[in-house]
């Protein structure tokens, strides 16, 4: 029997954070925003929360922040955190200079005795928000975190799944951000479906040796938190991501920024001379760089006639 008076704080009124908002009002949770612009949540007609009232009596709280924001969101809400909540972030990203995945994030700032999780997965906001479904990796070595997010989310429109692998999960979700930009430059350049298809193949590929390389568990990168949300992500117009792929492969600025290109350096960082060996990977960061066209990237891929590293 689940337990219906749960009260819920969520940092960032994004559209994942309202719509996992409406999610959680659907079962007559208490919900309480927090931004820290103010005027977003008045714009929408909400009254935004005070962290000092709202903090200390949360059962959860939701970081719903760009992966970049997310140790300032950390920073705003610990003074205020009883013992008892859950933190949870869905943010999806690799913090610059530090190289730190957002598990590690959450590890360094909160306190050892604080129950934090992970959500990623398939969770288009535009769907999830009007009752569309939606599907998510909970990663949390917390037993605790694990049954209260559980019953927050049951009998929803959200599917969850428990994992205990936290760095996997982490870099899935950093990785089906950088490969999406992948799928939209084969939308971009015209190159049809069964290209489409191969070069997902060709991602997921890199993708499950890369968490397996950085010490996840590769079949992670096989699930919803990985396959998953590649698919979801990289086949969608409503994606920052893909539509970044879809601008560059036509040689335009992408308009705003996205996780994916905000990662990749991070990857190629954190993977050192090993990135050459993934060629849709290294492709990519040239391209970025500057250094390689897009048709020219997508030629060599698709017909092997690969330039890097073996």
């Amino acid at each position: 029997m689940f337990l219906m008076s749960k009260k819920i704080v969520i940092i960032g009124a994004g559209e994942i954070g309202l719509a996992l908002g409406r999610i959680m009002r659907g079962k007559d949770y208490t919900v309480k925003f927090w931004d820290k612009e103010p005027r977003v949540l008045e714009s929408l007609g909400r009254e935004p929360a005070s962290l000092p009232e709202v903090v200390p009596e949360a059962d959860a709280l939701f970081l719903c922040v760009p992966s970049w924001a997310l140790r300032q969101a950390l920073l705003f809400a610990t003074p205020y955190l009883s013992k008892h909540t859950v933190v949870v972030t869905v943010s999806k990203g690799i913090e610059a200079g530090s190289l730190k995945t957002m598990d590690e994030i959450l590890k360094m700032v909160l306190s050892k005795t604080q129950s934090y999780a992970l959500l990623s997965g398939p969770m288009l906001s535009e769907e999830i928000g009007e009752s569309g479904f939606g599907a998510a990796v909970l990663a949390t070595k917390s037993p605790k975190a694990g049954k209260l997010l559980t019953e927050i989310f049951a009998e929803t429109n959200l599917s969850i799944e428990v994992s205990d692998d936290l760095r996997g999960v982490a870099l899935s979700g950093v990785l089906k951000n950088i490969y999406a930009i992948a799928l939209g430059m084969t939308t971009g350049l015209s190159l049809g479906e069964n290209a489409r298809g191969a070069v997902t193949v060709q991602a997921i590929e890199e993708m499950k040796k890369i968490v397996s390389l950085l010490k996840g568990k590769q079949e992670t990168a096989l699930g919803v938190a990985g396959l998953g949300d590649l698919v979801a992500t990289g086949f969608s117009a409503y994606s920052k991501d893909h539509e970044a792929g879809v601008s560059l492969a036509k040689g335009k600025e992408p308009a705003g920024y996205c996780e994916g290109l905000g990662s990749l350096p991070s990857v190629v960082s954190l993977l050192g001379d090993k990135y050459k060996k993934f060629p849709l990977l290294s492709s990519l960061f040239e391209i970025i760089q500057g250094e390689l066209a897009p048709a020219q990237a997508f030629q060599e891929i698709l017909f092997a006639k690969k330039h890097h590293g073996k």
